[in-house]
């Protein structure tokens, strides 16, 4: 939201649907074929679950997975997942701590370790 403008676009990979908001004004669209049907609620709470325990993987790197997403689903009301969406749901969460923590070791490995004091 830089200077008051807002710019929102389609959830969806392949469209290029998009508006741009100035101080609660709408601005300028951009409608490129948006003709997909709209995602039901389902989807919406999942990805927004995902996107939740993606932040908790980093932040509580050493929880198991499976205790992220029961915490989470408590906190939102969601219900219960089938297996296979906890299954993507725990490869998503050992995937980000997978790149998260070798954005990390990249950040050490070119950052030189500190010398140690001399004995005296």
């Amino acid at each position: 939201m830089k200077g008051g403008m807002e710019r929102w676009k389609c959830t969806k990979k392949n469209c290029k649907a998009a508006l741009k908001i100035f101080q609660n004004v709408l601005v300028n669209i951009i409608m490129n074929e948006h003709n997909h049907p709209k995602p039901d609620e389902s989807t919406l709470r999942r990805q927004i679950l995902n996107g939740r325990l993606k932040q908790k993987a980093l932040a509580q790197y050493f929880d198991k997975p499976g205790v992220l997403i029961s915490e989470e689903l408590n906190k939102s009301g969601m219900g219960q997942l089938s297996k296979q969406e906890v299954s993507l749901l725990k490869k998503n969460i050992h995937y980000i701590r997978t790149v998260g923590r070798g954005e990390a070791s990249i950040v050490t490995e070119t950052t030189p370790a500190p010398c140690p004091e001399p004995n005296q």
